[in-house]
């Protein structure tokens, strides 16, 4: 089960998702599943067009439009699925590639935008986003066991990066907090 979390806008690239499962499944011996996690972004045009491309693709038994949920839910997903794949153009951080490495989910990630700087070493970042590409990378994950394990430890000791730049933040924070403020005199 791939997964992809974002809102459902244009330059995510949900599209793109279609076409690479639509690939797969003409590689693949086994049921392919994508389940895309996000509400609407400022309009349902491009919504409409990925729901009716997945109609067009044959792919409505393939694909989960789940919508938004709660971080219950969003948690089991993440555990609950393969890998996360995002062919995103235009990123910013990207916590859902974060929020996967932390679930210890392999990441494969087309490298646009901040996406390669937020994947680190952590996943496998494409270059080139051609359905066949991802396609196959894909199915080599699935047929390699090892190189998914070497995806999750990266993805690990990626995470760990940002942990320490938080705990380091916080206390920063805290210290300026304390330089900042100023003890009362008793007079």
């Amino acid at each position: 089960t791939i997964l992809f979390v974002g809102r459902v806008v244009a330059n995510k690239c949900q599209e793109d998702l279609l076409l690479v499962v639509e690939r797969l499944r003409a590689m693949m011996r086994r049921p392919i599943k994508l389940v895309i996690v996000g509400g609407l972004g400022a309009g349902a045009e491009y919504a409409d067009r990925v729901r009716q491309s997945c109609q067009d693709l044959g792919l409505d038994d393939a694909v989960d439009f789940v919508g938004k949920v709660d971080d219950r839910r969003l948690r089991a997903f993440f555990r609950g699925c393969d890998v996360y794949l995002c062919l995103s153009e235009h990123e910013g951080f990207g916590v859902p590639l974060v929020e996967a490495m932390q679930s210890d989910l392999p990441v494969i990630a087309y490298g646009a935008a901040a996406i390669p700087e937020t994947v680190g070493e952590g996943g496998l970042v494409l270059t080139d986003k051609g359905p066949a590409t991802v396609a196959a990378v894909l199915k080599v994950l699935a047929e390699e066991p090892a190189l998914r394990r070497r995806l999750v430890v990266a993805g690990r000791r990626n995470v760990q990066r940002f942990e320490r730049s938080a705990a380091i933040h916080d206390r920063a924070r805290a210290s300026s907090h304390g330089l900042l403020r100023r003890p009362r005199s008793s007079q």
